[in-house]
């Protein structure tokens, strides 16, 4: 209890997104056509001994995490005469489009950042100041002296003749 205490939102938290995920897997495959009677869908749920209770969530009551799931558009919510009634909605393809729109968002990003960077780096190369550069000019002798190379000459490599038996038997 005590535990609870000092940290009641981590708890609460946790166990509301515990009690969230199990319903939703539930619904999804049990009652994934149709509208169904909440209060049907509910005793379903609570008849296995391992889930998880609703009086430790952040829901005050089942009405208002019904009316949570329909704000939401988690399942599609309607009040009656005979209840509330709910409806899954499939979001898997939806979900699915929202994640490779956000990494093709991603790459476009990373792609105009790589391209500003390159453009910062080619302005403030121009911003530098102008370096020396060399100047050429023509060729001028003052003397009529002939010029003189000394060059060496390459000493050959010699090349191993292959042996005329490895030649024979190709």
């Amino acid at each position: 209890m005590a535990l609870f205490a000092e940290n009641k939102e981590l708890f609460l938290e946790k166990h509301s997104t515990d009690f969230h995920n199990s319903f939703m897997q539930m619904l999804g495959s049990r009652y994934k056509n149709g509208m169904h009677s909440a209060k049907a869908i509910y005793e379903d749920f609570i008849s296995d001994p391992f889930h998880v209770h609703l009086n430790s969530t952040r829901w005050t009551s089942f009405t208002a995490y019904v009316k949570y799931l329909g704000k939401e558009g988690f399942a599609k919510v309607e009040e009656t005469d005979g209840g509330w009634m709910i409806q899954y909605i499939d979001r898997t393809g939806i979900l699915d489009k929202q994640k490779s729109a956000q990494k093709k968002a991603i790459v476009e990003k990373t792609d105009e950042e790589r391209e500003r960077i390159l453009i910062q780096e080619q302005l403030n190369a121009a911003k530098k100041p102008d370096e020396p550069k060399q100047v050429f000019t023509e060729l001028k002798r003052e003397d009529d002296k002939p010029i003189k190379l000394a060059l060496k000459p390459m000493q050959p490599k010699l090349i191993k003749p292959k042996k005329l038996s490895s030649l024979l038997k190709k």
